[in-house]
């Protein structure tokens, strides 16, 4: 039972981790998402945003994580560029993100961490109750994660990352510095780098 996520008092094992995971996936297909739409994720560090980073690549979506210190044109920008279908983002973010989706036709879906009362968006705990097993068939060189660089001499350009490159990229960075079962990292930058 090691713990995947402990975020102030909140512990989340792998276990737990790996059931929310397959649930939101499940809830993002029943939505009708499907294999490579753009998901992006507007949040701060919490954890919703490793759980929801996992559920969409387990929907066979691609991720694509935004600095929620963009300003809205930033963040309309990515969003436009990357054919962004739907986005998750927390209350604080609420007004930006309906903002977003007056302006951007393809962004069908809001998804909203914490209660809400909205019928116009989606409730982030309503599809972590979703348990029907749909997972998509995901291949190694599918495209999992779109990355934007911060724009510092124009508009932000998009490095696209495969299923491949991740886990290749995790199983060096592991080997480099020699991970055991019992280490525990600390996240101290923001996670949409």
């Amino acid at each position: 039972h090691n713990h995947a996520i402990i975020f102030g008092q909140k512990k989340i094992t792998y276990h737990t981790l790996d059931k929310l995971t397959d649930n939101i996936a499940s809830g993002l297909i029943n939505l009708g998402l499907k294999k490579s739409d753009k998901v992006a994720i507007f949040l701060d560090n919490c954890p919703e945003f490793v759980i929801s980073y996992f559920a969409i690549l387990k929907a066979g979506c691609v991720v694509v994580p935004i600095n929620y210190m963009f300003k809205i044109e930033e963040t309309k920008f990515i969003i436009e560029n990357s054919d962004t279908v739907a986005l998750i983002t927390s209350r604080a973010y609420i007004t930006s993100a309906e903002e977003l989706r007056l302006r951007i036709d393809a962004l069908k879906h809001i998804i909203v961490t914490g209660k809400i009362k909205n019928d116009s968006l989606i409730d982030f705990q309503t599809l972590e109750k979703n348990t029907s097993p749909n997972k998509a068939s995901i291949k190694p060189e599918d495209l999992a994660v779109i990355l934007y660089t911060s724009g510092t001499t124009g508009h932000p350009k998009g490095a696209m990352l495969s299923h491949y490159n991740l886990v290749s990229n995790a199983i060096d960075s592991s080997s480099a510095i020699k991970i055991t079962p019992k280490d525990t990292f600390i996240c101290i930058l923001p996670l949409f780098h």
